[in-house]
């Protein structure tokens, strides 16, 4: 009888993690960041600081960047050829991709400047840049953490 109560509750267990587990994919990586026990750092701290481009041919004042901030706020800092633009905003993270939702920007009349945002893939310890060219900055330029 024991065993056959063991086994009873054992089953329900499954059952419950087969009926829940599928939802789990419909929440925002937004709320599933919220969800994660408080003592572990967040996909926001995770990503906070800045990534950088490093362009060939290109020196280092003039790579272009983005800062992320752990409080959803970025700067975005492109090369346009005939000096350094800045593009500011919030940030939010959905299926992988970082959408930065440009609020100002100190720059006009190049190429890619009319985008309303900015949008990058998250590939492991490194950005990739998806949104249309903005200055020397293409669709599939690679920014990595800078140490």
């Amino acid at each position: 009888m024991k065993i056959r109560n063991n086994l009873v509750i054992i089953l329900v267990f499954i059952l419950s993690l087969i009926l829940v587990a599928p939802l789990y994919g419909c929440v925002s990586d937004d709320a599933k960041e919220k969800g994660k026990n408080n003592s572990a750092v967040s996909l926001y701290e995770r990503l906070s600081g800045v990534w950088v481009n490093k362009p060939a041919d290109t020196e280092e004042e003039f790579f272009p960047s983005i800062t992320l901030k752990s409080d959803k706020t970025f700067k975005l800092t492109v090369n346009l050829l005939e000096g350094m633009g800045n593009a500011e905003g919030v940030y939010s993270v959905k299926s992988g991709k970082i959408h930065c939702i440009i609020k100002a920007k100190d720059f006009s009349g190049f190429v890619g400047d009319e985008q309303p945002e900015y949008i990058f893939k998250i590939d492991g310890d490194r950005l990739i840049y998806e949104s249309d060219m903005i200055g020397i900055t293409n669709k599939g330029d690679v920014f990595k953490h800078k140490e």
